[in-house]
């Protein structure tokens, strides 16, 4: 999955708007999990979830 990732994050890097999509829908859940681990409430985890989407979508240049 991480060469996946991987190759999806560079692609979205480029320009394409559907790696990007896709690079979300592939971490959406994990981050929701590690949230909900985290916050307890699943309406905190929700919002946190979106809040680091963000993140990742406006950061996702620095990705390592």
């Amino acid at each position: 999955m991480e060469d996946k990732l991987n190759i999806l994050v560079k692609k979205a890097n480029s320009g394409d708007r559907k790696a990007l999509e896709m690079v979300i829908h592939e971490i959406k859940d994990m981050v929701y999990n590690l949230a909900l681990k985290m916050l307890l409430f699943p309406e905190d985890a929700q919002d946190a979830t979106q809040e680091i989407l963000i993140k990742v979508v406006t950061h996702l240049s620095t990705f390592n």
